[in-house]
């Protein structure tokens, strides 16, 4: 049994003076929270149960992490660019991040608490050749896939700190460890990778967990739509599992760390692609 709290927001963006409508809807459930970690439970001796972030909630793994948080998470919330596309049991935040700014999340800390986890699934991969760039789609990928992590990491890491701590878990990609054919989209993972080990470091004593789930081509509609049939059989035909990953398997790993991981995780990449990297 579950039910929905809709509250309708507006606020003046104090970095653009622009007015943003957002709406946030919390799933609740009955059912019983039996993984949640030790800084869940902090959450709850400070008065606000425990809730999870997700942004880039409605991408081919963003839908699935959401999907296995609601399994054993009191409140999800979802962050996209754009409205959903098909009815869910769940609504999210409309926000371009990081140029819609973080009035939304003020708002959400600020009623709720920090967040005792934290995913970045968003992400844009177009395979944009080198010769190909221009200063606008340079902008855009980097933003997407770089700049909206670090912006919203450097908004929330100090907030879970004085809320007890909290895990954070980076979707990035292989291109970021083996460089790909889109140079800007490896580079910006690369960046990500650098990011999560720095905070790791720097924050791992103030009870901070933040990993990196690296996958390979992942079975979305994101990776088919900018491969070609050739490009996907020859990638397949690479991977020693002869497949591409599913979207389920990444959310299995990233609710792990999410939810269940202890602290000594911290600062690591975990590899899904099948087998394609072999760190």
């Amino acid at each position: 049994m579950a039910y929905y709290a809709t509250i309708h927001v507006k606020f003046t963006n104090c970095e653009t003076s622009q007015k943003l409508n957002i709406c946030i809807v919390y799933l609740s459930t009955t059912l019983s929270v039996t993984y949640i970690n030790s800084k869940a439970r902090q959450k709850m001796t400070n008065n606000h149960e425990p809730w999870y972030l997700v942004i880039g909630a409605c991408g081919g793994i963003g839908q699935e992490v959401v999907k296995r948080l609601t399994e054993v998470a009191h409140k999800v919330v979802g962050v996209d660019v754009t409205e959903k596309s098909s009815a869910n049991s769940w609504q999210y935040i409309i926000a371009k991040i990081p140029e819609s700014g973080f009035g939304w999340l003020d708002i959400l800390i600020k009623t709720h608490g920090a967040p005792c986890g934290v995913v970045f699934a968003q992400g844009v991969y177009k395979r944009i050749h080198l010769e190909e760039y221009n200063q606008n789609n340079f902008d855009e990928i980097l933003s997407s896939n770089y700049s909206a992590v670090f912006w919203s990491l450097q908004m929330i890491i100090p907030r879970m700190v004085i809320g007890g701590g909290g895990n954070v878990v980076v979707i990035s990609s292989q291109a970021g460890a083996t460089g790909g054919a889109d140079p800007v989209y490896a580079s910006a993972k690369a960046a990500c990778n650098a990011l999560v080990k720095s905070i790791a470091r720097e924050y791992g004593k103030s009870n901070i967990s933040i990993n990196v789930v690296s996958p390979g081509p992942v079975n979305t509609n994101m990776a088919f739509s900018a491969m070609s049939t050739d490009l996907i059989t020859r990638y397949k035909n690479s991977i020693p599992i002869g497949r591409f990953s599913e979207a389920v398997e990444v959310a299995d790993i990233v609710n792990y760390l999410l939810v269940s991981s202890k602290g000594a995780i911290n600062g690591t990449t975990i590899d899904i692609d099948g087998g394609l990297v072999r760190r």
